[in-house]
């Protein structure tokens, strides 16, 4: 048995150099001569659409990034310590996924792990924030069998089945409150996957039974632990927060602790179209924007570096667009084609794509390296000069050599491969014509099939008997965190070693296996071909301090980053806003 709790899991990191994942530090503009201010209203760029409900476990999206201010989890990202603020080691910018070396507790103080359990110890003092909510429950302290409920509602709710819920009864055991503050999880084997599946994953927001009574859909019934309270939703137009008097938290500043958070009012308003949010954000309406949950496209770069005061900065993207192969279609029930289920043909398609040309006239800045993990997450990133030579030359374009490839491998005249493509995409409708003209040179013609998403997903959907297979498809993926990403991407071709990699406790030994996996499945499987990480911009006032850019520390949730932004209200209007 051996004991896993928050100070530990920073031990092995003093030796990183800072920003291992590869951000630069903005500090300067952030932090400000002035401390720690409190009031005020901080404006975000984080809404496009309006949430369908306030209940995660029906499945919908966006409903998660919305609930996030008020719900707390298990775990949220230690940025006071290894962020900017402190040690300076990690960036906190990457979707979906915290180092667990760089996690802490959220409502909970730490947690154990042994052969058969997770043992897991609550803060005491933590409270269900009710205040103006008295109609659904009373302010009162968070409890083990508030955890169990509302994990256990997650894993057995119908709309979670896709979530890989389906593990429950192979992995998960069960769970249960052994006394007021400490609930266990039991499981069958170890699965790294836990911290996904029950600390700070999609949908581990966690909600009081009272909330579920009362109807959890309804963002007038919403308490948590978290930072901030619902205080108005208008559908179409905003959601605003107002700050939790009674949230537990701190923050260490310059050697003096400050409860959190500093801002009185948080406002999401709904802006659907781009555009108009780029210029809510240039005339300072929104006070900053920037990361996977408000994107700046690097295209606005010269209009906004023109309005005197905004900081814009250019940042590594999060988001990759693959053309990945119908290779034997083993997760979808289909058979894959002659050409996609042949590994020399696939290889001398990526031989004979040009992907730095794609990249700079799609997205003027692009990384297309960063595939299958980006180098935001440094322990995972396999950097070009370490990959053999035989998957070094599939990045290199060589059309002369991908059409000797093909006649090897027996079509001296080339061939046709079917590419769906969703037409109302019109960058990967742009992106996939692009290739037909490249690889036009090499012999193989790229029937384009664009079609609207609903007959897309139908199309893909079905068998060989209904439409023809296709052989690639465009789409873009996270790349960021290993076991999500090489899991879904290589786990059923490297079944065992993934396997092993996700019952292994050590972190250090598990990423080992997961490097294998990734290196092995460029070089020797070749399941797509990577197209461009976008660079973005992060945009921001001088006003906004505290923030350096961090977009991440639970599945889409961001409360305890902005809780730590303050509003220097005095430098605001002297700028006349």
């Amino acid at each position: 048995m051996y004991r896993i709790v928050v100070l530990a899991l920073a031990l092995a990191t003093m030796a990183l150099p800072a920003f291992a994942a590869g951000e630069e530090d903005t500090g300067g503009a952030a932090a400000g001569a002035s401390g720690p201010q409190y009031g005020g209203t901080l404006t975000l760029g984080y809404a496009d659409l309006d949430p369908p409900t306030a209940d995660v476990v029906e499945g919908k999206w966006p409903t998660t990034k919305y609930t996030s201010f008020v719900l707390d989890y298990l775990l949220t990202a230690d940025i006071d310590k290894f962020g900017p603020r402190g040690q300076n080691v990690h960036a906190f910018t990457a979707p979906l996924s915290v180092p667990e070396e760089f996690t802490r507790g959220g409502v909970i103080e730490d947690w154990e792990i042994t052969p058969n359990k997770l043992i897991f110890r609550i803060r005491p003092g933590v409270q269900w924030a009710a205040v103006g909510k008295e109609h659904v429950m009373e302010s009162r302290e968070l409890v083990a069998e508030d955890i169990v409920f509302s994990l256990m509602r997650f894993w057995t709710a119908p709309a979670m089945g896709w979530l890989e819920t389906n593990e429950f009864p192979d992995w998960l055991v069960g769970m249960y409150a052994e006394d007021k503050y400490t609930f266990v999880v039991e499981f069958k084997y170890f699965n790294a996957v836990w911290r996904g599946r029950l600390g700070s994953g999609w949908a581990n927001d966690l909600y009081a039974p009272e909330v579920v009574e009362a109807g959890a859909h309804d963002w007038a019934n919403l308490v948590g632990t978290g930072p901030f309270m619902v205080k108005q939703y208008v559908q179409g137009s905003a959601l605003v927060y107002e700050k939790n008097p009674i949230f537990y938290d701190t923050t260490t500043i310059d050697g003096v602790e400050y409860e959190l958070p500093f801002v009185d009012e948080i406002v999401l308003p709904i802006i659907p179209d781009e555009s108009t949010r780029i210029a809510s954000l240039r005339t300072g309406k929104i006070d900053y924007m920037g990361g996977y949950l408000a994107p700046v496209p690097i295209h606005y770069r010269d209009t906004l570096s023109t309005e005197e005061h905004l900081i814009v900065e250019s940042v590594k993207g999060s988001w990759a667009h693959t053309l990945s192969f119908a290779m034997e279609e083993k997760t979808r029930g289909r058979p894959g084609t002659e050409v996609a289920d042949s590994v020399a043909l696939r290889r001398a398609l990526a031989i004979g794509t040009d992907r730095e040309a794609i990249a700079r006239a799609t997205f003027f800045e692009a990384d297309i390296h960063s595939w299958p993990v980006s180098d935001k997450n440094a322990a995972a990133f396999i950097p070009m000069d370490q990959l053999p030579e035989s998957a070094q030359e599939l990045f290199e374009y060589n059309p002369e050599k991908a059409r000797q490839l093909i006649a090897e491998a027996g079509y001296p005249n080339g061939f046709t491969v079917i590419a769906p493509v969703n037409a109302a995409d019109t960058t990967r409708v742009d992106m996939l014509s692009q290739i037909a003209d490249q690889w036009s040179k090499i012999g193989v013609t790229v029937d384009m099939r664009p079609m609207e998403s609903a007959a897309l997903s139908e199309f893909m959907r079905r068998g060989e008997d209904i439409a023809p297979n296709f052989d690639m498809w465009l789409h873009g993926e996270y790349n960021i965190d290993p076991l999500i990403t090489i899991g879904g991407r290589f786990g059923h071709y490297f079944h065992e070693d993934f396997l092993a990699a996700k019952q292994t406790p050590d972190g250090d030994a598990r990423m080992d296996i997961l490097r294998d996996i990734s290196v092995r499945a460029i070089d020797e499987v070749v399941p797509g071909i990577p197209l461009g990480t976008p660079n973005q911009l992060r945009v921001m006032w001088p006003w906004v301090k505290n923030w350096y850019g961090e977009t991440e520390e639970s599945a889409w949730g961001t409360a305890h980053i902005n809780a730590r932004i303050w509003i220097d209200q005095n430098l605001k209007k002297s700028l006349g806003y």
